[in-house]
């Protein structure tokens, strides 16, 4: 909702092998949710709704189109798509960087990324577990926040720099 500036997820494009594309709902309820959108995430959308605009044809599933991303055969981009292009990305930059090589990254792996980067920034546990979509906040502060000592040093550091002024 670009009016809004809101990010409505309450549906999600599944591909099945047998069955081609569907538009299914989330996993579970706390997976519906509204997100509002940064500044620089809007002007992405905005970019992104310009090309999509531009496009003769648009795939069509389950009566939604208007899709952001295609493949190399038309269709709407799914996880599978993402994973080789991610692949393909750590491999080219490991052959150029030898000695400072990437582990493999997914697409899913960026969930945990932008979690533990929400944590770092100091949001609270609860509404980091709502953008994330979790039932259980010990999904979000267990699973997905990967802080270590270092963080937990700013943390103590932080609070000696209140007790000190």
């Amino acid at each position: 909702d670009m009016k809004e500036r809101t990010i409505n997820v309450n549906h999600q494009l599944v591909r099945y092998s047998d069955l081609g594309f569907q538009i299914e709902t989330p996993k579970s309820r706390n997976g519906i949710r509204q997100l509002p959108m940064t500044d620089g995430v809007y002007k992405c959308f905005q970019g992104l709704i310009k090309q999509v605009m531009k496009r003769k044809t648009q795939p069509i599933v389950d009566g939604k189109s208007g899709f952001f991303y295609l493949d190399s055969k038309r269709q709407p981009m799914v996880v599978g798509g993402w994973e080789i292009i991610f692949r393909k990305a750590v491999k080219k930059y490991n052959e150029e960087h030898p000695h400072e090589t990437m582990p493999d990254i997914t697409p899913h792996i960026c969930r945990h990324t932008c979690c533990t980067n929400m944590a770092r920034a100091g949001i609270s546990p609860k509404a980091l577990q709502y953008l994330m979509g979790h039932a259980n906040i010990k999904t979000t502060l267990n699973v997905y926040a990967h802080l270590k000592f270092d963080d937990a040093r700013e943390e103590m550091e932080k609070l000696q720099l209140i007790k000190s002024s």
